[in-house]
């Protein structure tokens, strides 16, 4: 049974990608100097994720601001699909023995999402705002306020948690010896074994991935085909491979009179390629039907004990 497409969706949809002005220099003609060109526009790429400390007005994620964007658009999707009742199908290929012929293996999933999860969330919200307005109230949740510096003045005051240090000074230095020993010390690339916040993004994926899987999954979901999809334009370019549609150009085939006399004129057909097919299932959609029920299972962008989805 294949999924049910076209489906209407009101709350997710596809994010157009911002764009720079690309330049050549070139030599005047006139002049003789050098002049800077426009050239065209193309689409800007994102940094990869670092497991670093951000801080947003004061208070500190144990992630990048973006990772809690798109953990919130998947959600959302997640619950808009999960509201419509929705099941993902994916067939994997089960491979013949002696006796057996291999055949297709039909994996269904069911979108639910488990709200006790989410507790906090206010997924009502999360269905029907954006994430700047919903992060305005419920930042507390991903935030780690640290605390201010304590001197530490009995044993038993110490505090043996991962996210705090603590160091020995010899109170007959001077104010300017300690706090450049201090500096030395706080410069080290120690780093927190875990993050206090109940809520964190696991894993390292590039945002323009993300932005890819996302926009496939709302054009497919609308009913789109592979070379629409492809040929949309609404994609960010990662590590400088494009999204794109390839086109096999050939005389139709090659076995033959018919086919070799078309070749022998000239006389060649575009064909969409296999490459296509290809991209579309193993790089854009079925990361993205994982991507949504990981979310549903309560995380983002890695299940934390490698759950196995479509048996795979």
């Amino acid at each position: 049974m294949k999924e049910e497409l076209p489906v209407k969706l009101k709350y997710s949809k596809v994010i157009r990608p911002t764009t720079r002005k690309t330049f050549d220099n070139i030599v005047g003609k006139q002049t003789g100097k050098i002049v800077k060109v426009e050239t065209g526009t193309e689409s800007r790429e994102y940094r990869v994720f670092r497991e670093t400390r951000s801080n947003i007005k004061g208070v500190i994620t144990p992630r990048k601001i973006q990772m809690y964007r798109w953990w919130f658009r998947y959600l959302q999707l997640s619950l808009e699909l999960d509201k419509l009742d929705y099941t993902f199908t994916e067939n994997r290929r089960i491979k013949g023995t002696d006796n057996k012929k291999g055949y297709d293996k039909e994996y269904r999933h069911k979108v639910v999402v488990n709200r006790s999860r989410y507790e906090g969330w206010d997924l009502d919200e999360v269905l029907t705002s954006n994430f700047d307005k919903w992060w305005r109230g419920h930042s507390h949740l991903f935030v780690e306020t640290p605390t201010k510096t304590t001197e530490i003045l009995k044993p038993e005051n110490m505090v043996l948690e991962d996210y705090y240090r603590y160091f020995r000074i010899d109170s007959r230095m001077s104010n300017t010896d300690t706090i450049q020993s201090m500096r030395q010390h706080l410069k080290s690339n120690r780093r927190r074994s875990r993050w206090s916040s109940k809520w964190t993004p696991l894993g390292e994926i590039r945002q323009e991935k993300l932005f890819n899987i996302y926009n496939t999954m709302i054009m497919w979901l609308q009913g789109m085909s592979t070379k629409e999809i492809l040929t949309s334009g609404l994609f960010r370019t990662s590590r400088g491979r494009k999204v794109r549609y390839e086109v096999d150009v050939g005389s139709g085939g090659s076995s033959s009179s018919f086919y070799r006399g078309k070749k022998n004129r000239g006389q060649f057909e575009k064909r969409s390629s296999k490459v296509n097919s290809d991209r579309m299932r193993k790089d854009l959609l079925e990361p993205g039907r994982r991507l949504v029920l990981i979310v549903c299972d309560g995380y983002f962008s890695k299940h934390p004990r490698g759950k196995r989805y479509f048996g795979k």
